[in-house]
């Protein structure tokens, strides 16, 4: 089955960054797609010629900063997340044009609290009970957090941002 429509599919969204110069609170159009295992790359080029950005995905959060710098070694990547490589393979399989745009959460050596990957249900939504528990835990945290929810919300305003620029309002 060939899935057409009549404008791109685009994920949006926040990712972690590999690389120093992709700084928290920035937005990137991905040019390419890499998987982590087998070095294969999906690239787009819808609006790739507006940004090199590399992604690549992996099944749990990437929360210290020497895992990350190892995950950028492996792959070249700039950022990660969870859910890219998934999306540019079912949008590719279905002959659909598609894009990725990504806010920076998270910088390079940014090492992030344990447990963090448990704060977010399946549908995306905070889990406040489990944030409250970690950080009574580990109360050191939550200047990580702080800064981490400042940065989220510029990269998402930076997302719309560059949405906006290429859709208009």
């Amino acid at each position: 089955m060939r899935l057409t429509l009549d404008a791109p599919i685009i994920l949006a969204g926040v990712a972690g960054s590999l690389n120093d110069s992709h700084q928290a609170g920035s937005a990137w159009w991905i040019s390419e797609v890499v998987d982590p295992v087998t070095g294969s790359r999906l690239a787009q080029s819808l609006f790739a010629s507006e940004s090199r950005c590399i992604i690549t995905s992996v099944d749990t959060v990437v929360s210290s900063s020497a895992v990350k710098q190892a995950l950028r070694e492996q792959t070249g990547a700039d950022l990660v997340d969870m859910e890219s490589q998934t999306f540019a393979q079912c949008a590719a399989q279905r002959g659909a044009t598609w894009a990725i745009v990504r806010g920076v959460s998270d910088g390079a050596q940014t090492n992030l609290p344990p447990n963090i990957d448990g704060w977010v249900n399946g549908d995306g939504q905070t889990r406040p009970s489990r944030v409250l528990w970690d950080l009574l835990k580990r109360p050191r945290d939550f200047g990580v957090i702080r800064k981490l929810n400042a940065s989220s919300r510029r990269a998402m305003a930076c997302v719309s941002t560059l949405l906006s620029d290429r859709f208009g309002k």
